[in-house]
């Protein structure tokens, strides 16, 4: 049974090309609405998502890195009403 069925590497991020698939959304927009606005934006969501490719870097991990530069080194604890 060694062939097609494998869990080998079924984890990975969808591709659109050489980018992100999340950048398909862009493009259906800019599509959509042809605009130099909307092909600005969809160059810079290109640029972007090609950035964090080139430095092994998914969106969740970016997510986390930026909520961790807004919100600092010291991190107040909440008691919970129990």
């Amino acid at each position: 049974m060694k062939g097609k069925n494998t869990w080998y590497n079924t984890a990975r991020q969808t591709k659109f090309f050489i980018v992100d698939s999340k950048v398909s959304i862009f493009l259906v927009l800019f599509l959509v609405h042809i605009r130099l606005e909307t092909f600005a934006l969809l160059i810079g969501v290109f640029v972007f998502f090609y950035i964090l490719e080139m430095k092994k870097i998914n969106l969740r991990i970016f997510t986390k890195l930026v909520r961790n530069v807004f919100s600092g080194k010291i991190k107040r604890i909440r008691k919970s009403n129990k």
